[in-house]
């Protein structure tokens, strides 16, 4: 279960800016809700295959650090996208590939 909260922690912020900005008018919101969308697909899967998800969440968040460093001009900003955001996502990443190689569940502690 452990595995899955620490996951939750930045589709829990990612649904904040996209409700936040769509509510707001802005368009950026739209970027939110495919990051939103990828991210429950893995948490939904990632109970039946912990061996695929773990590595591809590694892998997104890797890959969403490097956007985000690249992207944001915000000195303050960029320590915390990838603290508050990207983080979770690997460290859960890694849980749920180890819990597969392991033979345990995404659910199980």
């Amino acid at each position: 279960m452990l595995r899955l909260a620490v996951l939750a922690i930045p589709l829990l912020v990612i649904t904040v800016f996209a409700v936040g900005e769509g509510l707001g008018g802005e368009s950026g919101w739209w970027g939110h809700l495919i990051q939103l969308a990828i991210g429950l697909a893995a948490f939904a899967g990632a109970g039946f295959a912990p061996k695929v998800v773990g590595p591809l969440l590694v892998l997104l968040g890797a890959v969403f650090t490097v956007v985000t460093l690249v992207n944001v001009t915000a000195g303050g900003m960029i320590g915390a996208a990838i603290i508050i955001l990207w983080l979770p996502m690997i460290l859960s990443g890694v849980q749920l590939t180890v819990a597969g190689y392991r033979g345990q569940s995404a659910d199980s502690d």
